[in-house]
């Protein structure tokens, strides 16, 4: 959420359009352009005319993939096609949780380690409130 609040106040507007191609800020963005006091029509152009590139190149990417299938199949046939795209989505995965883990160390908050004692469940029921 600070992330977002800070991309706003440097860039603005611009930050809202951005920020429909990024699959955290999609969802956060308006909050913090209300939080900055962005004037609403230029936070409902800026999402809009975002969101209408986001969608129109989401489709035109999956019709390019699926017209270049064909090809692919001809070439490595049906087997190879499909393992091929699993490859790519894996790859896609593995790459976006890479990111998120370096964002998340970079920024000082690190991954904690669940502990390796287990409670039982109603240990802390039994426990009662302080």
């Amino acid at each position: 959420m600070e992330r977002a609040r800070d991309l706003l106040r440097g860039r603005g507007p611009a930050a809202v359009f951005v920020g429909r191609f990024v699959a955290l800020l999609r969802s956060l963005m308006p909050a913090p352009a209300g939080a900055s006091n962005l004037a609403y029509r230029r936070f409902l152009l800026q999402d809009a005319l975002g969101g209408l590139l986001w969608g129109v190149g989401d489709v035109a990417v999956g019709h390019a993939a699926g017209a270049a299938f064909p090809r692919v199949k001809g070439v490595v046939g049906n087997t190879g096609a499909l393992a091929s795209a699993a490859l790519v989505v894996v790859a896609l995965v593995v790459w976006c949780i890479r990111r998120h883990r370096r964002s998340r160390t970079r920024h000082g908050h690190r991954m904690r380690r669940r502990s390796p004692e287990r409670r039982p469940p109603g240990d802390r029921l039994s426990r009662g409130y302080p």
